[in-house]
């Protein structure tokens, strides 16, 4: 990850230190609406490289039919559900 990116968008948000921090694949990641949630830790980890960020999809018996779980470490945690509701037209 390139911090200096970051420092420069944060401290002079111009469009020019905006666009080269969004630009650069190593320091940002764009999360495509239609991905599967538990893939979303998987790309936190390749931007931060802890060695130990992962993300966990588990079948369950429920409505929704599963939960995600994100895990960091030695600590497992349970991801708030989110309910989709279709737009009707």
């Amino acid at each position: 990850m390139n911090l200096d990116l970051v420092t420069a968008a944060l401290e002079a948000p111009t469009s020019a230190a905006i666009q080269a921090m969004l630009d650069d694949a190593d320091t940002v990641f764009w999360v495509d609406w239609r991905e599967e949630d538990d893939s979303i830790a998987g790309y936190c980890e390749d931007i931060l490289q802890t060695g130990s960020l992962s993300g966990e999809l588990v079948e369950v018996d429920t409505e929704q039919g599963y939960e995600i779980y994100v895990k960091y470490r030695d600590h497992r945690v349970k991801c708030r559900s989110r309910t989709v509701r279709p737009t009707v037209t």
